[in-house]
């Protein structure tokens, strides 16, 4: 009895309602314009092309040179440099040097990650900076500095941040002989990669930027050129409407801190594609989900955007899936010239109200988090992480119940893919000893993809995959729904589906499980054909052998008659799927736990 436009809502993360339709009425009343303050709109007053930022991660020097070279030369007009065990191998300013020498350093912007060695790094780069005879007033690109992001990730927290501080302060004054180089970068990744949902992460940056901006201040920065020395990355994933007013939430949110500290330089806001959304399976619809962020990244503002390539989660990714990445970006600047319009989706009344109450929930967090002492002290304390952990569970459990697919893993999979080989990444070394909690990095399709290496490996070892019959109820016309919602429910647990012939009697289809040399059968058919022909079915695929047998559907009053007549589950919309793929591969003989390990 709910009213329409209720039953119509669609409720998002952290509380916020999609409803069916805006009004002009829904307009927030603080909008701007683009290039001023509140800067919502965006941080310049005419076009502006965003950075094509490539990721530089090849272990030895002299690939990572070429491997950087070769992203130049073919449309990337910016570089992260990644280094350490995930990255490229270096222990001086030499190895550095020599990964950045076929890079014009006088063009291309280049912003470190190097983790926990951010200090050092960062006086290496300077020095090849210096090497290459460039005038500092011409560099640009960041140091990388984002040592709480590396504890929010490690859990390694040190007993003092005084020497921390410290370092990032010496940091900030000596980069000060290069004006247009930033000092730190804000990195969502930790939160996002772990869970996190949109409002934690955008709070958690903006705490951190804060705790940033007062060391800097701090370190004898004026406001402004504190300001100017952070940058602010979050990632983006393919949810298109949501992840344009994140975008254009935390440039608000962020813009409002600086010019509350007394500063009016614009927000840097960059964004790189979400690593949680990327799959094994069928990776190619990877292609999709970046382009679709990337798409969303630019209308939403960013200054700069990185793609990840499309066989990321594979292995390291090989130079096509690379090539791929960079294109998405130049077909989105070159041919769909998207940077030529200053904020496309502003005016739009869905969009604005729904940057308004991201922005809106994200400020109450934040200002949470600072009055528990600020982003270190709730990490210290593990409230952070103990509300992340609780966001990503639940967001499992919709993934488990298809409430939030997953395509071609847990919707419409492929069972007969062949994925492409990639080499595998590097072991990271074991650090030391965590003295918090650290955040968990997990990727949403994880479970669906062990109950697919159950089945390779059952495959591998057996030469067939583990199999269930359907006995599909009546005509075509009759069962074909439920048969082919059942086909792909099975092939997300790895499982082939056999049969696809109809039966008008229990024993054709019980006659037909016999000679398919199945163990499980799943009655497939309208309720209509249940009625009839469901009771008669579970009695004669039992009594031809059936270990165990399945109805598709809910089954309603029928459920008691049903289980004495030998069914022994049901399969339908809204179940957690992996417990019921789990438990039907378990009867099959396969053994999930025993494939992950």
């Amino acid at each position: 009895n709910a009213p329409l436009e209720e039953r119509l809502a669609t409720a998002l993360e952290d509380g916020i309602v999609s409803r069916p339709l805006y009004t002009r009425a829904d307009l927030p009343g603080e909008r701007g314009i683009p290039g001023v303050a509140p800067w919502i709109r965006g941080a310049h007053a005419r076009p502006h092309a965003w950075e094509v930022v490539q990721t530089i991660d090849l272990p030895e020097p002299a690939d990572a040179a070429r491997q950087a070279a070769r992203d130049v030369e073919r449309g990337a007009t910016a570089l992260l440099l990644r280094l350490g065990p995930e990255g490229v191998r270096a222990a001086s300013a030499d190895d550095l040097r020599a990964a950045l020498a076929g890079v014009s350093l006088a063009e291309i912007p280049v912003t470190l990650d190097a983790g926990a060695d951010w200090a050092r790094a960062a006086g290496w780069l300077r020095q090849t900076w210096e090497t290459a005879g460039i005038p500092s007033e011409r560099v640009r690109g960041s140091l990388g500095a984002d040592p709480i992001g590396c504890i929010a990730a490690t859990g390694a927290m040190p007993a003092s941040l005084d020497e921390v501080w410290a370092q990032f302060a010496r940091l900030a004054r000596e980069a000060q002989d290069f004006p247009q180089v930033r000092v730190a970068r804000v990195c969502t990744a930790p939160y996002h990669d772990a869970g996190a949902t949109g409002v934690q992460e955008l709070a958690a940056a903006l705490s951190t930027g804060v705790a940033y901006l007062r060391r800097l201040t701090e370190a004898g920065l004026g406001v402004d050129e504190a300001a100017r020395r952070i940058a602010i990355e979050i990632q983006v994933g393919p949810d298109f409407f949501w992840e344009i007013a994140r975008l254009r939430a935390l440039r608000w949110t962020w813009g409002r801190i600086l010019r509350a500290s007394g500063s009016q330089v614009p927000p840097r806001i960059e964004a790189a594609t979400s690593w949680r959304v990327m799959t094994i399976r069928d990776p190619w619809v990877n292609l999709l989900r970046t382009t679709a962020a990337a798409f969303a990244a630019a209308v939403g503002g960013a200054e700069s955007i990185r793609v990840l390539p499309f066989d990321t989660a594979l292995g390291v990714p090989d130079e096509f899936g690379r090539r791929l990445a960079r294109n998405i970006q130049r077909i989105l600047l070159d041919e769909s010239q998207v940077h030529h319009v200053l904020d496309p989706a502003g005016g739009s009344f869905y969009v604005e109200r729904l940057t308004e109450e991201i922005a809106r929930k994200a400020w109450a967090k934040f200002q949470e988090i600072e009055r528990a002492g600020g982003i270190v002290e709730v990490l210290r304390t593990g409230t952070l992480q103990r509300e992340i952990a609780a966001a990503a569970a639940e967001r499992e459990r919709r993934v488990a119940r298809r409430k939030l697919p997953i395509t071609g893993l847990s919707e419409f999979p492929n069972l007969g893919e062949e994925l492409p080989a990639r080499a595998p990444r590097p072991e990271s070394p074991g650090g030391s000893q965590p003295t918090i909690e650290p955040l968990r990095r997990r990727r949403l399709g994880e479970s669906f993809e062990r109950l697919r290496d159950a089945s390779d490996a059952h495959l591998h070892e057996r030469g067939a995959r583990p199999r269930a019959f359907l006995a599909n109820l009546g005509k075509l016309a009759e069962y074909n729904t439920r048969s082919t919602w059942i086909r792909n429910l099975l092939a997300a647990g790895g499982i082939e589906a056999v049969g696809e012939a109809g039966y008008f009697t229990g024993a054709e289809a019980a006659e037909a499980f016999a000679q398919s040399g199945c163990t499980v059968a799943v009655i497939c058919g309208a309720d209509s054909a249940y009625e009839k022909l469901a009771e008669e079915t579970a009695r004669a695929l039992k009594e031809r052998g059936a270990a165990h047998v399945l109805l598709a559907g809910r089954p309603g009053e029928l459920e008691t008659r049903l289980r004495e007549a030998g069914v022994d589950g049901f399969l339908f919309a809204g179940q957690d799927v992996i417990e019921a793929l789990t438990s039907l591969l378990r009867t099959l003989g396969v053994s999930p736990e025993e494939a992950s390990r």
